[in-house]
């Protein structure tokens, strides 16, 4: 269900992307064919990837799966951006049928892809500094009860931090000061830590092994924990130190 419900949304927004790149550049003939090309080998990353890794390929496989995320990435935004600028354009028409002394503000087909790509660009640019700037959120739970002798418990909680091999290696130096730092009482991942098998992750394994809260570690699978292995997940999870609660609480 998830495979087609995932190649049904590829399918639509790639779809919307190429009409508004036909209309836009209306006279490059059977080049466009060539555009069909790159997006079905971007589109299609997860299956190729899979072929290489039965070759032997693994690393060229995880980051065909990250062409073909990054790629849907993409094309999401570039259907959101192009909904705001379809308003715009309605807006614009409107304005100009009420009043036709107004400027023309209509976006025409060539400024109207250029600008969803610049937008794009950009929502990305500020996505991908977002997601390597880990910083500590802190807030304050007011309880009445508490152990006797404790005035507070400090709760780190990690989560959706998708390692991979490309690019993390921020996040995780990052991570790991941030948890010494605050010294918490107990540490909990709620899930999505891993996406992919790190090739340094005895390392960081060993890493999150000597964080040792008086009050213990504790973590949940998420979705993309189950993508890249929920048995490769378990075992890294144990390797660093974790308690994996699966259809069980802990008091």
């Amino acid at each position: 269900m998830f495979i087609l419900i995932f190649t049904t949304g590829l399918v639509v927004l790639s779809g919307y992307f190429f009409w508004r790149f036909a209309i836009a550049f209306p006279g490059l003939g059977w080049w466009r064919l060539l555009v069909v090309v790159i997006m079905a080998v971007l589109g299609t990353g997860r299956y190729w990837g899979g072929l290489l890794r039965r070759q032997g390929f693994e690393p060229t496989q995880e980051l065909a799966w990250l062409v073909q995320i990054f790629w849907v990435i993409l094309l999401f935004w570039f259907l959101s951006s192009g909904l705001a600028l379809h308003a715009w354009n309605l807006l614009a028409w409107s304005a100009a049928k009420i009043s036709p002394s107004m400027p023309k503000l209509l976006l025409p087909p060539r400024a109207f892809f250029i600008t969803n790509c610049t937008l794009v660009l950009l929502i990305c640019g500020w996505a991908w500094f977002e997601a390597g700037n880990i910083r500590a959120r802190h807030f304050v739970i007011e309880v009445e009860h508490l152990p006797p002798g404790r005035e507070a418990i400090l709760i780190a909680q990690i989560t959706d931090l998708h390692l991979s091999n490309f690019g993390c290696s921020r996040q995780i130096v990052k991570m790991l000061e941030l948890l010494q730092e605050s010294q918490p009482d107990i540490i909990v991942d709620t899930g999505d830590f891993v996406d992919a098998n790190l090739y340094q992750e005895e390392q960081l394994a060993g890493k999150l092994r000597a964080l040792s809260p008086p009050l213990g570690k504790y973590a949940v699978l998420g979705n993309h924990d189950f993508y890249s292995g929920a048995a490769h997940s378990l075992a890294f999870h144990a390797a660093a130190g974790f308690r994996v609660l699966r259809q069980e609480a802990v008091l």
